[in-house]
């Protein structure tokens, strides 16, 4: 009796995937901060591509607070997409290539859309762009994050306030002025 075994090649794939570099964001010493906002702005500017492509960054974010406290309708005008590229500029400016997960005092770190980030420290406070690192650093493989206390804008940004499409009303003041003489 002959018996005649036939095996077939196999073939394994092995998929490998890069953590998100905002995964940092979900990291329990971030737990008292949101960032719903960022990640919504982050999706209608589509920086998921330039994320991607960046082996390792430092990431100061400001949170839902910090977007809060932006002008009256700056965040509406951030949101249309007219306005998409103008919002890119302004999170891409948030980004430094790069691992920081030490900061010091007059330290320059170069943003992903080339342009320079100042680092003060003071008085025990960490300070990028004169606003305040809140919390962070957190390490991840890809990624080191903060939260800064407010939105960051980019020197070459035209305003840090949105333009209005109505004036507010003009109120003046008359004045009377009287002159005796004696």
């Amino acid at each position: 009796t002959t018996t005649t075994t036939t095996t077939r090649p196999t073939t394994t794939t092995t998929t490998t995937t890069t953590p998100s570099p905002l995964a940092c964001l979900e990291d329990r010493q971030l737990r008292d901060y949101s960032f719903v906002i960022f990640h919504d702005l982050a999706a209608r500017a589509d920086i998921a591509s330039v994320l991607a492509d960046l082996d390792i960054a430092t990431y100061f974010i400001p949170d839902d607070r910090a977007f809060g406290e932006l002008p009256f309708g700056m965040l509406s005008f951030l949101r249309a997409e007219s306005n998409r590229a103008y919002l890119r500029s302004i999170l891409l400016y948030h980004i430094a290539n790069g691992a920081f997960p030490s900061l010091t005092n007059g330290q320059t770190l170069t943003t992903v859309s080339f342009l320079l980030l100042e680092i003060t420290v003071a008085d025990r406070k960490t300070f990028v762009q004169h606003k305040t690192v809140e919390a962070g650093p957190v390490v991840a493989s890809n990624a080191v994050c903060y939260v800064v206390d407010e939105v960051l804008f980019p020197p070459s940004a035209p305003t840090t306030k949105a333009p209005t499409t109505t004036r507010a009303p003009v109120t003046t003041r008359r004045t009377t002025t009287t002159t005796t003489t004696t």
